[in-house]
């Protein structure tokens, strides 16, 4: 399986960029690399995505 990447560039005095290349238009990201590219726990990153199918089923 072909696999997409995010590439976050930041550069001291410069602005921040992200460059994203993905497969048939989708990328698929583990919890942990979600929780990496937010700043947080993998824990937080579940609860939320739990929280988002309960209102969007």
């Amino acid at each position: 399986m072909e696999k997409g990447s995010i590439k976050i560039i930041m550069e001291e005095g410069k602005a921040s960029s992200v460059e994203a290349q993905p497969v048939n238009n989708t990328l698929w990201l583990a919890k942990w690399e979600i929780a990496r590219l937010f700043g947080c726990y993998g824990q937080k990153v579940e609860m939320n995505l739990l929280f988002s199918s309960f209102l969007f089923a």
